[in-house]
């Protein structure tokens, strides 16, 4: 329908109708970057497709000159999905935007013009009283940011959750695992291993891969999902770094091989450049689907920590709490642990310094 043409270093935009005459309508998008020129032509696209512009008879840069042009909230739904799709949001982060707003849209109905919403509206939706608080400021939070760029986009005039206090954060503290509770969990899996290797229940390897792979999640803070897609080249281990190729923001960043790190590799068998760091013995692929392989290791975590008769709370992401919480522990700040475990927001990373605090509290009261 509409696609970028570039001609001598500028962008153009360029639509096409067989049932217009003529049947392509080619206009400046004024900018040299492609990038830029990308986010315009879907901003054109929009428009055009729900009927607020025509590439034939508008002035691309005129024609929205209105303060805004109110729109049905199922429509700006869509269009709102589909703009953080091309932006790069996982599919995961999708889905929590669309079942939100299509939850609040169950309430107020889809033809719901935007600008007929209210405070009130709203005020209901988050602040059911069923809720538990994390899940009303999870519903604040991301009809914060879909009304707000509602607004940037002009199809909505005034955002109506600017009226409501955001929800209180519920004092919760993350289930971090200690050091003594992860051999707890290692030894459990290496008793499982032979066990079933005396039966003929697994090759050899099998099972006990896991071992280095819960230590190198404890000692690197490294989220699951990064754990299942890091390979040997993605290891630097003359510089003493790791690279991060795909975290939840997109972007590649880099975090250190602290010594212990590398003693768990020093378990684990090194393979070409391009093979994946952990992987059970039968593994041959080059590819794997990264959410299959975190959720199996989650459940073989789940397995080991019930067979070592820990706490029910802990699952394998308590790996990177308890990253985070011997960093606070040791009396590093909220800067510090921000960086090593790569938080988008210094709060998370204060939680981590409040529990360190709380339990040097109950340490001292101990003592007296």
């Amino acid at each position: 329908m509409a696609a970028i043409i570039e001609r001598n270093g500028r962008y153009y935009a360029q639509f096409y109708d067989d049932t217009r005459t003529p049947e392509r309508k080619r206009f400046s998008l004024k900018t040299k970057r492609k990038r830029t020129a990308r986010k315009l032509l879907i901003q054109f696209e929009d428009d055009y497709l729900v009927g607020e512009f025509d590439p034939w008879a508008d002035d691309p840069w005129n024609y929205d000159d209105d303060e805004h042009t109110a729109l049905a909230i199922e429509k700006a739904k869509v269009r709102y999905l589909e703009r953080k799709r091309n932006d790069g949001r996982t599919d995961n982060t999708l889905r929590t935007y669309r079942e939100v707003i299509e939850l609040f849209i169950g309430e107020i109905g889809k033809e719901t013009v935007l600008d007929k919403i209210g405070a009130s509206d709203l005020r209901k939706f988050i602040r059911a009283p069923s809720l538990a608080k994390a899940t009303q400021r999870k519903r604040f939070n991301q009809l914060k940011t879909f009304l707000r760029w509602c607004v940037r986009e002009k199809i909505l005039k005034e955002n109506p959750l600017s009226h409501i206090q955001p929800p209180k954060q519920p004092n919760k503290l993350p289930k971090a695992i200690t050091e003594d509770e992860l051999k707890q969990v290692c030894e459990a899996v290496r008793e499982d291993y032979v066990a079933k290797r005396e039966k003929g229940y697994v090759q050899e390897g099998g099972l006990i891969w896991r071992v280095p792979l819960f230590r190198f999640a404890f000692y690197t803070g490294m989220r699951g999902s990064e754990i299942a897609r890091l390979r040997w080249n993605h290891i630097d281990f003359a510089n003493g770094l790791i690279y991060i190729r795909e975290q939840k923001n997109r972007k590649e960043q880099t975090i250190p091989l602290n010594s212990k790190a590398q003693a768990a590799l020093g378990d684990v068998s090194r393979g070409e450049p391009d093979d994946y760091v952990f992987r059970s013995p039968s593994f041959e692929s080059k590819d794997r689907n990264p959410k299959w392989f975190r959720e199996n290791v989650s459940d073989a975590f789940r397995a080991a920590r019930k067979d070592a008769g820990l706490r029910d709370e802990l699952s394998f992401h308590s790996l990177r709490h308890g990253f985070c919480t011997k960093l606070a522990e040791a009396g590093k700040s909220a800067v510090v642990i921000k960086e090593a475990a790569r938080h988008a927001d210094i709060s998370t990373s204060m939680r981590y310094v409040h529990m360190a605090n709380e339990q040097l509290k109950a340490e001292v009261e101990d003592a007296f």
